[in-house]
């Protein structure tokens, strides 16, 4: 029997609202940090997709994905976010961190580079 042992991950993720989206509707996207329980980093990114479609977002990509212990070793996390994670560890529910938003012209140059 395999047992499937989960940890907590974190990961940067950019987000563009779907057209039903109420929380950002005058944006065009957003960068926010995300915690998860999860087995692996794809387990990671495939489970925020899922969780963030729920919420009517659309995950255009994922950075820095890596297990939440190893990012306290290597930085210095803030307060907020510790709590955050002490609040999502071990609970089945996805962590969002503050959404950092951008507009249609930072997307364009985003896009050039």
């Amino acid at each position: 029997m395999i047992i499937d042992k989960k940890e907590l991950w974190i990961g940067l993720v950019n987000v563009i609202p779907m057209p039903n989206n109420q929380t950002l509707p005058a944006t065009k996207g957003a960068y926010l940090t995300v915690l998860m329980d999860a087995s692996s980093a794809a387990d990671f990114c495939n489970q925020v997709k899922s969780e963030l479609l729920s919420y009517d977002y659309h995950v255009i990509g994922i950075e820095d994905v890596e297990k939440f212990n190893i990012r306290k070793t290597k930085y210095l996390v803030r307060e907020k976010l510790l709590a955050l994670a002490s609040e999502t560890k071990g609970r089945g529910k996805i962590g969002l961190g503050d959404f950092h938003t951008y507009d249609k012209d930072e997307v364009l140059s985003m896009e050039k580079n």
